[in-house]
């Protein structure tokens, strides 16, 4: 019974880390936002959509520890776009981001290890209506996770009491990714995770199907 309920924790936590993580790692998402708001253009820095979004995406995905920073060219100088507090918020986010890749990671392992054992046990009536529930929780945090990001009390206890964030208004990193970014991001997390729902769905309705013995 052990195993059912990991699956019942680790599959949901692997979709919505799995999900998050993506959506913040890839450039597109920062592309669509900044096209759509036109803020890279209000920060007064002659810097494109693209290479903001590409500069941001590389530093998340990058290893080790170290500033962001993004330079701008003048004549023969190179002018850092970003103060100390957009550096250290910046950090944060990394930081948090790379504490959710691991707990993604380990959703992962734990969840095909406990497909794995139960498969080779047999027991794929129980894995299959368990697998079914995972799925379904999974589909529920989604939801809650999409209402808590358009939550403007919820994002301000967040960012400032969780992740200890608090830029001023003129804060280029604020400017960037400040409201409607939580829509962009609602509607990248919606089209990931539930594409990624709908493939865990089918593979796992295949790997649980009974056996006929008469086709």
């Amino acid at each position: 019974m052990i195993w059912y309920i990991t699956l019942l924790i680790s599959l949901p936590i692997m979709v919505v880390t799995l999900g998050g993580n993506i959506v913040f790692r890839i450039s597109s998402t920062y592309v669509y936002h900044f096209n759509d708001t036109q803020v890279a253009a209000s920060t007064g820095f002659g810097i494109s959509e693209r290479e903001f979004a590409d500069e941001i995406t590389g530093y998340f995905n990058s290893f080790g520890i170290h500033d962001f920073q993004i330079y701008e060219k003048n004549g023969e100088f190179e002018d850092p776009v970003f103060e100390r507090g957009d550096i250290t918020a910046m950090g944060t986010l990394k930081y948090a981001l790379d504490i959710s890749l691991l707990l993604c990671v380990l959703s992962i392992f734990i969840t095909i290890g406990i497909y794995i054992l139960l498969h080779t046990k047999g027991r794929k009536a129980a894995t299959r209506h368990f697998g079914f529930g995972a799925i379904i929780i999974a589909l529920i945090l989604v939801l809650i996770e999409v209402i808590l990001i358009n939550t403007k009390s919820v994002q301000g206890f967040f960012i400032k009491n969780v992740l200890g964030i608090n830029l001023p208004n003129e804060s280029t990193v604020r400017v960037l990714l400040e409201s409607p970014f939580e829509k962009t991001v609602t509607l990248f997390i919606l089209i990931i995770s539930f594409g990624m729902i709908t493939v865990f769905t089918y593979v796992h309705y295949i790997m649980t199907k009974e056996s006929r013995m008469f086709s």
